[in-house]
């Protein structure tokens, strides 16, 4: 799988899916910058035309990583993402659950949390079962939400 990337831009308060080029800082290892409409030839090297490009900080944004996964409606699943699905609560009952993905640096992992709270759930089982609804930094009230 070919690493996909998004970006919270926190000047404009809009998601950017354009990301052409992620700089690393060579001492820290954080990323530096990020160019937008930018593009490689099919080597990965090579420069094509890239007079739109447009290069910034990186501290004015939030990347965030494609799971690798899809939701029901085969909707990519990335960091950040808000999902809604049925659950099942003891004796019978359901309600609505709504989680977000996070990555989880020490273990090398995504992570689906539930509900705002330290409980976790398995984000390829959701994934099969619940759906994208939003992100958390459009649509943070989502989370806000308790069990319906």
């Amino acid at each position: 799988m070919k690493p996909k990337f998004r970006a919270w831009d926190s000047l404009e308060n809009k998601m950017r899916y354009d990301i052409g080029v992620i700089e690393f800082n060579a001492f820290d290892k954080n990323v530096s910058a990020l160019a937008f409409n930018h593009h490689l030839d099919d080597t990965g090297y090579g420069e094509v035309d890239n007079s739109q490009s447009e290069y910034y900080d990186a501290l004015c944004f939030k990347l965030m990583q494609y799971t690798g996964l899809k939701d029901k409606n085969g909707k990519e699943i990335y960091e950040g993402d808000i999902l809604k699905w049925l659950g099942h609560h003891g004796h019978g009952w359901q309600a609505t659950i709504y989680g977000f993905i996070t990555y989880e640096k020490e273990q090398a992992r995504f992570r689906l949390n539930e509900d705002n709270n330290e409980y976790y759930e398995d984000i390829y089982r959701i994934s099969k079962i619940g759906e994208v609804v939003g992100n958390i930094y459009e649509n943070p009230e989502l989370l806000e939400r308790s069990s319906e």
